[in-house]
């Protein structure tokens, strides 16, 4: 499990410093916990399964019994391999529980409500296997979610750019030969916590030093 630390962001006067070697030691550090807006998601450190698998068995998942039938049939005429289906169907059977009751209108909002129910049974204090497998395979660190309140991450639903990222990311994976990562959700929520003005974690205009929520 990642360890989920308050940070305090470097003050003017250490990056004055006439040590330049400190500095830039101090500066390398920090750098490696800013995720960059830039850049989109960041791959999860740890890869249970790529992003085509996953939404694979999302898919699957949203599907009768019928469909399901034809969806295989047309992964086995896409050369999918018989490991490659399983894995799908490991998925089929974490996610089922926690999709959203109506027919989402595209797989990232399906994706995103993944994201939501299985935050909000973290917030419910409900604890098994699959919420754990879940948190697993989306790259959520659950000591985050306790460690920041249940109205921060309300802000960050209705405040975030989240599912516009997560179908963007979807779209540029399945338009790629290889299979891509599993996008890093921990890394999303933690930059979102530290740059956004919503976030009480981001005090921008303010004096003084801020604190930063880092993993590490």
């Amino acid at each position: 499990m990642k360890l989920l630390l308050l940070k305090k962001r470097p003050t003017q006067q250490c990056l004055k410093s006439d040590n330049m070697s400190e500095m830039k030691l101090i500066m390398e550090r920090w750098d490696k916990y800013l995720v960059k807006e830039e850049e989109g998601f960041d791959a999860c450190p740890s890869q249970p399964i790529d992003i085509d698998t996953f939404i694979m068995g999302v898919e699957l998942a949203t599907m009768d019994k019928t469909a399901q039938k034809d969806y295989i049939e047309k992964m086995k005429k896409q050369g999918k391999s018989m490991e490659k289906r399983e894995m799908a169907f490991n998925v089929l059977s974490v996610v089922s529980g926690f999709l959203p009751v109506a027919a989402p209108v595209s797989i990232g909002a399906a994706v995103v409500g993944l994201f939501a129910s299985v935050i909000n049974a973290k917030q419910q204090k409900e604890s098994d296997d699959k919420v754990d497998a879940l948190l697993k395979l989306l790259c959520i660190d659950g000591a985050l979610l306790a460690t920041i309140s249940n109205d921060i991450e309300k802000t960050y639903w209705t405040s975030s750019d989240i599912q516009t990222e997560v179908e963007d990311y979807i779209t540029r994976a399945r338009a790629t030969p290889t299979p891509e990562p599993m996008p890093d959700f921990t890394a999303h929520l933690v930059d979102w916590l530290n740059t956004e003005p919503e976030s009480p974690y981001a005090a921008k205009d303010t004096d003084g030093i801020d604190t930063d929520i880092v993993v590490r």
